[in-house]
């Protein structure tokens, strides 16, 4: 660690005593050392708890690692523009991003890693399921109370809202999570997963006039990656039982 970036980190911790005696602490060489490891120890720990704090902060729990992907099972995914997401290009030019397929085909899998990995990467990253969020803010009783968990999905860097069209809703919803992606856009990043084409989401939001707008707003600046495969849950749930009728087969010649 250089003198420069030892004061700076010095500075930074607000340590007083050594900012107000430098030219003491750097005569004394014993005292100047012990100050070295002090200050390395605490900025690595304040990192460590950094990358905690955003890592909890993300709402990413228990999920499969992007290395466990099987990209031979899908018919169809752009491997290469998911790929560069994780470069998070994306987030420096306040693009969307929206996966889109049928069920179990890793739309949840890949937003998990990109916000786990932004987080990681010291990005302010959260990850919620739409019928979580949109109840979260229906539920809310007053213009204050809304605001306040309106600014929470706004307010970070990236924000993946998770199974949007599995469930259908009513104009309330719809209007709100208008107001979700119309605030963000231009912004920050929003990840979509999404197992309807944009021209079905108005079978979500039945009456709801501003879908149209609400899909505007989405895809102005974004990138859809579309996945074209039967559920790999159904084929891994396939596999195991193979595997067990397998094993209970060669149990039975063996008795």
């Amino acid at each position: 660690m250089t003198n420069k970036s030892l004061h700076e980190n010095a500075k930074q911790l607000r340590l007083c005593y050594f900012n107000a005696n430098t030219e003491l602490v750097e005569q004394d060489k014993e005292l100047h050392t012990s100050y070295a490891k002090i200050i390395e120890l605490e900025i690595a720990e304040r990192e460590k708890r950094r990358l905690e704090n955003y890592i909890r902060a993300s709402k990413v729990k228990d999920f499969q690692a992007l290395t466990n992907y099987d990209w031979n099972w899908p018919r169809s995914i752009d491997r290469q523009a998911v790929t560069k997401l994780f470069n998070f290009k994306f987030v420096e030019e306040k693009e969307n991003v929206v996966f889109i397929g049928p069920n179990g085909v890793g739309k949840t899998m890949l937003a998990q890693n990109l916000i786990h990995e932004a987080a990681v990467k010291g990005f302010k990253a959260v990850f919620v399921e739409a019928a979580e969020m949109l109840s979260d803010l229906i539920a809310q009783s007053s213009r204050s109370t809304l605001e306040r968990a309106l600014l929470k999905y706004t307010k970070p860097q990236i924000l993946a809202i998770d199974e949007v069209g599995y469930l259908s809703y009513d104009t309330r919803h719809a209007d709100l999570l208008f107001q979700i992606i119309h605030r963000r856009a231009k912004r920050t990043s929003t990840i979509i997963t999404t197992n309807k084409p944009f021209g079905e989401w108005r079978e979500m939001f039945p009456n709801a006039t501003s879908v149209t707008a609400l899909v505007d707003r989405l895809i102005e600046q974004c990138v859809v990656v579309p996945i074209d495969a039967d559920s790999y849950r159904a084929k891994r749930f396939a596999d195991r039982k193979k595997a067990a009728e397998s094993a209970a087969k060669k149990a039975e010649q063996k008795k």
